[in-house]
């Protein structure tokens, strides 16, 4: 069904998320969709590298969401353009060494979940579950989760998806050691975890000695692959056999390995450890390196002609039990999906008013050929002249292949946000940037709207909140920012009034000349200890580089000093900003662009704002070094929570408070454009981080024939 499409699509959509920022350059390889959800639970502070964009283009009016129905001319092939093969059609190496973006849009649907991340909203849901248990405590400290299994799914070779399929794939996972996307599916956070089937239909999770959290049962374990044991029984006993007789050292692993010298017991440890690592990598790689005939699949299409350079065609799963489940999204939240034996889930809610989107779950097309080009430039072309319906893109459009794109009047626009952020960042270690007041005047000061429509009107969209709107179970809806839509007058009069109410006086106080329509600059900046304002600089990548941060810089600058205060705007290079922010942590501000990673689990509260996490002290990605015991507390409660609701509330208090606190101050994000043929009807088009984003989808999707 589309959720467990989803699941194989956010995996990928996760790791590609960094690649589709960039405007340049080639995909590296990525992990595929369901499981990066689950893996990269919180964002790594990474720059979002990007082509300057400060080309205007006047968009077409963007597709609007829809609900296909079933048509009379449904349905054609599916044509869809990539630019590299898959790396490999094995799953086991799809989630390991040979993790590919490109494996993903291709395989990253075949394996069966028991949940998985569905809708517009990215819900926890189930998807061969019955429905979600809730985890008990036992005598021993320890909590179980039992989940009952739909019985009557089978693989695409007939064969039974089972418990024993469950409990088989997570031990392999945890027997083998593997590593890369299947550390954090099988033994998120190091967890210990035991999986073990009760019959043929239930799978009883016990989580030994700690609670299970959102990171590690709903963005963890949950969201495993299922794959069929009785496909891969034989070659996994054989890896199995490998590592049998293997034990580890009985000393501990050393960290000092890689030291150019060592004492003779110290390289004795070393090399035995390096034997038994050496023993389980060969165990992995026969795994891995298993050539995938008429593997079996769960997804609704499964592989039948593979013609390396040319194309890739995905046919129909005839046994594809989700096949015409009625899936509904409603605004308020519920989310409901009905099968055609009449068995209904309804979740977060109950219907309550019209629904946002509605479809069938169905292989609609006949098949799915993804056609390889080699590059973006051959397959944008071969879109534009109507040989295919769409493309697989993740590095994104430049403004002029968006232009370009727009001359094709038999493709439709389709505009999305980007889950990333780009923001002012304050060096709360340092006063008066340590003072709220301070902060602020800045976010007063900064009209996002009006330096968006100088530098771009097609690419921008401002952000005012840790969490996108469109990101609508996690955002907090309440935080909206009084300054928006002030005028230039209306915001300099309330920045000195902020800065006088905290004690701050000038010799000359700045005023708003009415004849001019422009700003008398203060002069004389004395802060509330007597002190004169001392001079402060704004990091900020050069225009080569970014123009459009390289504008935010000097203009927030500008202003500021419009007030007074002795701001200056340092345009630099990437390196030079990563080395004073993150290696130095010796700066002012800084303007800079972070992914917000899995829009399903905001782990970045506690990564970018914990004060445990504070750069200078200890190395962590709070830069701001922002420091708040309350914030601490919520942060902590998110990361040990276990119920959805409880989780979200903590989301919604750690975002109002960083809203009133101000360490960071979103600046904007970026629009995610796509280019669609007219006759390619998505389930729905409004999507965090586009459609691209779920693979393009593959059940669902109606691609109508040509009119007669």
């Amino acid at each position: 069904m589309y959720q467990k499409n989803i699941i194989g699509s956010i995996f990928v959509g996760i790791a590609l998320f960094f690649l589709s920022s960039c405007q340049t350059g080639n995909p590296e390889p990525t992990a595929s969709s369901q499981t990066a959800v689950a893996v990269q639970t919180s964002a790594a502070e990474k720059e979002l590298e990007t082509e300057p964009t400060a080309q205007k283009s006047t968009p077409k009016p963007t597709a609007e969401p829809t609900i296909p129905a079933a048509d009379e001319r449904c349905c054609d092939v599916f044509r869809i353009g990539i630019y590299e093969e898959p790396a490999s059609l094995n799953y086991w190496n799809y989630l390991g060494p040979g993790s590919s973006v490109w494996t993903g849009y291709i395989i990253g649907n075949d394996a069966a979940h028991l949940f998985t991340l569905a809708g517009q909203q990215y819900q926890f849901v189930p998807s061969l579950a019955l429905d979600i248990p809730s985890p008990q405590p036992t005598e021993d400290g320890s909590w179980e989760i039992v989940v009952e299994m739909i019985p009557a799914a089978v693989w695409s070779d007939g064969a039974p998806i089972t418990a024993q399929d469950v409990e088989f794939t997570i031990q392999v996972c945890q027997d083998l050691q593997l590593t890369h996307y299947w550390a954090d599916l099988c033994r998120p956070e190091g967890t210990n975890i035991e999986v073990v089937a009760q019959g043929e239909y239930q799978v009883k999770y016990t989580f030994r000695g700690q609670a299970p959290t959102l990171k590690t049962w709903q963005f963890g374990i949950a969201l495993a692959p299922i794959l069929p044991k009785h496909y891969w029984q034989d070659i996994v006993s054989e890896a199995q056999e490998m590592i049998r007789t293997t034990l580890p050292p009985l000393d501990d692993r050393p960290a000092y390995c890689a030291a150019l010298k060592l004492t003779p017991s110290e390289q004795s440890l070393c090399d035995s450890w390096a034997t038994y690592d050496d023993v389980y990598e060969q165990a992995r790689q026969h795994l891995y390196s298993h050539d995938v005939q008429d593997y079996p699949v769960a997804g609704g299409y499964k592989l039948a002609d593979w013609l390396p350079g040319e194309l890739i065609r995905l046919v129909p799963n005839d046994e594809y039990y989700f096949r015409d489940t009625l899936l509904t999204g409603y605004r308020n939240g519920t989310w409901t999906r009905q099968f055609v034996n009449g068995m209904t889930n309804t979740l977060y809610g109950e219907p309550a008013s019209d629904p946002l989107w509605q479809y069938q779950d169905q292989a609609f097309s006949p098949g799915l050929d993804y056609v390889i080009f080699g590059s973006q430039e051959a397959a944008l072309k071969s879109l534009g002249r109507g040989d295919i319906d769409y493309v697989l893109n993740p590095i994104g459009l430049t403004p002029p292949q968006i232009d370009e794109l727009r001359n094709g009047e038999h493709l439709v626009e389709i505009t999305n946000s980007a889950n990333e952020m780009f923001y002012l960042a304050f060096n709360t270690q340092k006063y008066p940037l340590s003072t709220s007041e301070f902060r602020q005047v800045f976010d007063i000061l900064l009209d996002r709207e009006w330096i968006i429509t100088e530098v771009s009107t097609a690419t921008l969209q401002p952000l005012y909140s840790s969490v996108l709107p469109e990101n609508t179970f996690w955002h907090n809806p309440d935080i909206v920012n009084p300054y928006q839509k002030r005028s230039r007058q209306e915001r300099v009069t309330l920045a000195v009034q902020v800065l006088k109410d905290a004690g701050w006086v000038w010799k000359t106080e700045p005023a708003w000349d009415a004849a001019a329509q422009a700003i008398l600059p203060g002069d004389g900046l004395t802060m509330p200890t007597g002190d004169p304002m001392p001079e402060i600089t704004i990091l900020g990548p050069g225009p080569e580089f970014d123009f459009v941060r390289a504008t935010f810089t000097h203009r927030i600058s500008e202003w500021a000093r419009d007030l007074g205060i002795p701001v200056q705007s340092e345009l630099t290079d990437r390196n030079a900003i990563l080395d004073a922010v993150f290696v130095a942590a010796d700066y002012d501000l800084y303007i800079f662009g972070t992914s917000l990673g899995n829009p399903a689990y905001p782990g970045y509260f506690e990564t970018f704002w914990h004060s445990s996490n504070c750069t200078l002290e200890t190395g962590g990605l709070n830069t701001s070094c922002f420091k708040n015991a309350e914030f601490d507390i919520l942060a902590e409660a998110f990361e040990q929570a276990n119920d959805l609701e409880n989780g979200r509330e903590y989301g919604l208090q750690m975002q109002k408070m960083l809203a009133d606190q101000r360490p960071f101050i979103p600046l904007y994000t970026r629009a995610v454009t796509e280019f669609v043929a007219e006759n390619v009807n998505f389930p729905y088009t409004k999507i965090l981080n586009g459609i691209e984003y779920q693979n393009g989808f593959q059940t669902g999707v109606q691609v109508l024939l040509p009119e007669k």
